[in-house]
């Protein structure tokens, strides 16, 4: 939802260097686990952020898929270089 959020540094085996979204003091009301990762399909995500360059059917099921997300990743890693970094959310 929109609102202003901080971003926690996380690694993992499944998706590398990555972000939790965080309120301060804790986790968002009714959710858990929200994470900013690289993915490109719809499956990917439950309610996570993917990130990339552009929204394109990439495997033909009709659903528009995220391209580029690693290297997407690995640019924003070079500006987002410190835990607790906020994030606001527009809606």
């Amino acid at each position: 939802p929109p609102g202003r959020y901080i971003l926690k540094e996380r690694e993992s085996e499944k998706y590398g260097e990555h972000w939790q979204v965080k309120v301060k003091g804790g986790e968002i009301p009714g959710r858990s686990h929200i994470l900013i990762h690289h993915g490109n399909y719809k499956r990917d995500i439950k309610g996570c952020i993917l990130v990339g360059r552009d929204h394109i059917d990439i495997d033909g099921d009709r659903l528009r898929d995220v391209t580029s997300s690693k290297s997407t990743m690995e640019r924003i890693h070079q500006y987002l270089t410190r835990d607790n970094t906020p994030l606001t959310i527009i809606g």
